[in-house]
Parts: C-alpha cells; sequence; structure tokens
C-alpha cells in the first residue's frame, strides 16, 4: 500500500490488479498488534479499482473517519504528546488503538491511541489523544483547531503510518 486518501476514499497499491479482482468484495486495512499497541483492522466494500502506471487505486464506498472534534489542549512529552479534545471520542477497546489523527486541513497526520471510557454518556468531556508518532512537533496543532481520526494509515502530508499499515481481501465462502 503506497498511499490512503479517506477523504477521497482511496487506496493507491503497489501493483497493477485486474480492474474486476475486487469489484464489490470486501476488504481490510490495518495493522498488526506492536509491543505498545492493539491490532486495528477496519472492513471497507470495494467499488472500483483503476490500474494506473503499473500501480492499482482501489475506490471504497463508504466514509472511513471515526471521529471528528476540536482540541482543547495539547501537553508535548519526550516521545509523544497528548491532545485533549472537546468532546471524547466514542471507542471501544479494540477499536481504540493504532489510528491516526489529522489536522483540518488534512495537512499532515500522525499515529495515536484514543484513551476509552466506560460511560460516554457520564463522562463525554475532554477525550485523550495520545500521539506516539516522532514526526509531531510543536506547533502542529493548536488549541481550537478541528481534527479528524481514521483508520490507521496516512490521511494528509505524512505517510509514516503507511509502511505499517496492510491491506486483506476478504474472500466469500
Amino acid at each position: 500500500m503506497l498511499d490512503v486518501d479517506y477523504l477521497e476514499k482511496t487506496v493507491t497499491l503497489d501493483k497493477a490488479l485486474p480492474a474486476k479482482l475486487l469489484d464489490g468484495q470486501f476488504f481490510e486495512v490495518g495493522a498488526h498488534a506492536t509491543k505498545d499497541h492493539a491490532a486495528h483492522w477496519t472492513t471497507f466494500e470495494a467499488v472500483k479499482l483503476e490500474p494506473k502506471d503499473g500501480k492499482t487505486i482501489l475506490c471504497w464506498r463508504k466514509g472511513a473517519d471515526v471521529y471528528t472534534g476540536k482540541v482543547n489542549s495539547i501537553q508535548i512529552g519526550d516521545d509523544s504528546a497528548t491532545v485533549t479534545v472537546e468532546i471524547a471520542a466514542p471507542l471501544i477497546p479494540g477499536e481504540n488503538s493504532q489510528l491516526t489523527l489529522t489536522d483540518d486541513k488534512m495537512t499532515h497526520s500522525w499515529k495515536c491511541d484514543v484513551e476509552t471510557r466506560a460511560d460516554y454518556i457520564e463522562e463525554p468531556l475532554n477525550g485523550v489523544i495520545r500521539l506516539y508518532d516522532p514526526g509531531f512537533k510543536r506547533g502542529d496543532l493548536k488549541a481550537g483547531e478541528r481534527i479528524m481520526i481514521t483508520p490507521d494509515g496516512a490521511s494528509g502530508g505524512s505517510s509514516s503510518s503507511i509502511a505499517a499499515a496492510t491491506i486483506l481481501v476478504l474472500q466469500p465462502e
């Protein structure tokens, strides 16, 4: 996988595939578990494959964002950053790891994990997102800006998470 564009709902694959190979089939994009992060996979339905210049553009049907929100504050540590958002991302364990956070202009993206909660109705405010992408630096995000979280894969200017992403095709029985 060379590139993922969650707004345009496309994945660019590094090889040319026949145009009809995946039409109507389901596929998964994700990352295997690592020492520090749980595995995360998301399923999409392929609607079109377009072989182009020795590569393949795969288009899927539904949007992929799992959360959009407004940044309250950012604390930067030695090897990570903690972003607090206005409303917590309503994710459950198993959906909250190895995600990608993008800025509102879709010019930067960083790998992240989202803190889950036992009860989002009782505790909806001040959600916590931990960025662990080494490409994040002071000033990349500011309080008041909007963000979007998508499954693993680059959604903007940084492509650091592409190398860890994998695509699987789910074959019907």
